[in-house]
């Protein structure tokens, strides 16, 4: 999967997102994200659906592609 350039080629490709990521910052590889704490908090929330894909609606695409323009403007 391409973290570096997560919200064009993931979410804004695809239409998907990641919501409720449990860590601190943002969405990045499992390898980068600290030590075996923070990938076991990973995978329990994966696990338990408290984190997980979801399907963007077409609105909130187009929401989600204005405001990532924006932040890198």
């Amino acid at each position: 999967m391409n973290y570096t350039n997560y919200e064009q080629n993931i979410v804004e490709h695809y239409g998907l997102a990641l919501v409720n990521w449990p860590l601190s910052g943002h969405i990045q590889n499992p390898l980068k994200v600290g030590g075996r704490a923070e990938v076991q908090s990973l995978l329990d929330a994966l696990k338990s659906w408290s984190c997980e894909w979801v399907m963007l609606t077409n609105e909130e695409c187009v929401t989600h592609m204005k405001d990532n323009r924006e932040r890198h403007a």
